[in-house]
């Protein structure tokens, strides 16, 4: 244990490399978690259509943003559908225009608590 009382679990050393560490998540959290998935997907898609649209890759930069917006979208709907199976009940998927109906809904000013 350090002196702050933590103990350590592993460490790591890399040379030029990256690393990604997931840790289990508790069931009360799970949804929460998802929806911050969705939100770094929305952000990696993002930095990659501004890379295409400088670089004037066309098609990459169209599909790019598609996936960018659709991910911040499903980072909402979550909230209401937490499985793809629950998703596809309502939806097809991919259909932005459709999410971004049901979005408004769940983020109106009435629903919201203040």
């Amino acid at each position: 244990m350090d002196e702050d009382g933590f103990q350590k679990l592993f460490s790591m050393h890399l040379k030029g490399g990256s690393s990604n560490v997931k840790f289990p998540v508790p069931k009360e959290l799970e949804i929460l978690s998802s929806s911050l998935e969705h939100i770094d997907l929305s952000i990696e898609y993002y930095l990659l259509a501004r890379y295409a649209h400088i670089h004037d890759m066309h098609a990459s930069f169209m599909l790019n943003t598609f996936w960018a917006v659709e991910h911040l979208l499903l980072s909402i709907l979550i909230f209401k559908y937490p499985t793809k199976e629950e998703l596809s009940k309502s939806f097809q998927f991919h259909a932005l225009t459709k999410y971004w109906e049901e979005v408004k809904e769940l983020v109106s000013p009435e629903r919201l608590v203040v």
